[in-house]
């Protein structure tokens, strides 16, 4: 059972296997290399005024937050203007690595907080006034509307029926339009799948989906670099790559394969193709790479190549 705590979290590996990073909106830069049509340049002011007085779903919307409606035994509103995304680690201890695991997503406002599950997308909990509610799965509808894939956002309709405060204070109904994280509310767009496969000679990896955290408190000082391991779910095969925080290069620095670990840092070469955005701090990648010869265990000196399609998550604007 997984355990997902606000702000930016370390717990020991050795007594709970679970890292959880909680990422902001403000605190992140949407990536400038990403090639796709452009907005005008919109002020802070802009963006909390679009967010409060939100686009109809049909529409793209031009910031994350929404306006709901509040009802039944209070009367009002809960503007949102925020999100929180948390990410946790399922580590391995004794292989010293980590395989990256979704936590709750959540919108809030002056007012109030909406928290959301995933897999399945469910309101998990709503937070009003003082009030708490905890709905049951069915009590809301969420209806995904338009995608703006400039921004990694999307809008949805909302409606939370006759819902009861946790400690028998009221019922109310929420009714609105939200404008949330493309990937929560599954609208990838254009977007490739996550995922691809890498050739060692005559065996073959597979991932199913590649996804990477690039933590602001990974990075080793003196280099610059982080190690960003992307693991099948049985985390006994994948790919080690290292992050260059001052140049963005992306190399591989091993290969796991059934459970074998392969150095590749000194023999692969990577390039790097960005596609777009999937949530304001995640961009899609493509990595191509190509090894001449790496020294496989049971295989031999044998050439690597494959490509994989990265989220690559939390990365500031490139130079």
């Amino acid at each position: 059972m997984k355990t997902w705590a606000g702000g930016i979290t370390i717990l020991s590996a050795a007594f709970v296997g679970t890292v959880v990073v909680t990422m902001g909106l403000a605190a992140m830069l949407v990536p400038q290399s990403i090639n796709l049509p452009t907005e005008p340049e919109a002020s802070a002011s802009d963006a909390v005024a679009v967010a409060r007085t939100p686009a109809p779903i049909d529409q793209p919307p031009g910031a994350i937050g929404g306006v709901l409606t509040v009802s039944g035994d209070f009367q009002g509103s809960i503007e949102l203007d925020r999100e929180d995304a948390e990410i946790g680690f399922e580590f391995d201890p004794e292989a010293e690595i980590a395989r990256l695991e979704d936590g709750p997503y959540q919108l809030s406002g002056s007012l109030g907080r909406i928290t959301f599950a995933r897999d399945p997308l469910a309101v998990e909990q709503i937070d009003y006034e003082g009030l708490s509610f905890y709905p049951d799965p069915e009590d809301c509808a969420i209806t995904p509307g338009a995608l703006n894939p400039a921004l990694g956002i999307a809008s949805a309709s909302l409606r939370c029926e006759d819902i009861a405060d946790i400690r028998d204070n009221g019922m109310i109904t929420l009714d609105g339009t939200i404008h949330a994280a493309a990937d929560l509310l599954g609208l990838r767009g254009e977007l490739p799948t996550s995922g691809g496969s890498i050739a060692v000679g005559s065996e073959t990896l597979e991932l199913a989906e590649a996804r990477a955290l690039i933590e602001p408190f990974g990075f080793d000082v003196a280099t610059g670099l982080a190690s960003l391991p992307i693991l099948n779910d049985g985390m006994t095969e994948g790919v080690i790559l290292t992050y260059d925080s001052h140049t963005h290069e992306l190399d591989v620095d091993s290969i796991i394969l059934a459970e074998a670990p392969i150095d590749a840092s000194e023999a692969c070469a990577v390039a790097r193709m960005d596609i777009g955005l999937l949530n304001p701090r995640t961009s899609v990648v493509e990595l191509a790479i190509s090894c001449d010869a790496v020294d496989a265990p049971g295989l031999g000196a044998v050439p690597v190549k494959g490509s994989l399609v990265v989220d690559l998550i939390g990365e500031d604007a490139p130079p």
